[in-house]
């Protein structure tokens, strides 16, 4: 069953929307921040595994990076099912040129 995620997108110094859906393990991202009168748009795809989600964001121009969100609060305790009912932390890294 798909399901459908909105949050907010907050990097180190923009922030914006962020929506996409869920899929059994499946996770499909997307969002766009505002910089210097453009739009920075992101394509994160990953598959959950337990208490994190892995995967590859499309930078556009920029390329790609790894991913990684893990669990938070309670969440990351088992106490939501759901991934698109719990807390996630992201993380990124860069992956070549």
């Amino acid at each position: 069953m798909e399901t459908a995620w909105k949050a907010v997108h907050i990097g180190r110094r923009l922030q914006g929307a962020v929506s996409g859906t869920i899929d059994g393990d499946r996770v499909r991202l997307r969002s766009s921040l505002p910089h210097e009168g453009t739009q920075l748009a992101y394509r994160f795809d990953g598959r959950v595994q337990g208490q994190t989600i892995e995967g590859e964001v499309d930078l556009g121009e920029y390329g790609t990076a790894r991913w990684t969100a893990r669990r938070v609060g309670l969440a990351a305790r088992g106490e939501s099912p759901a991934p698109a009912e719990c807390s996630w932390s992201f993380t990124t890294g860069c992956q070549g040129s």
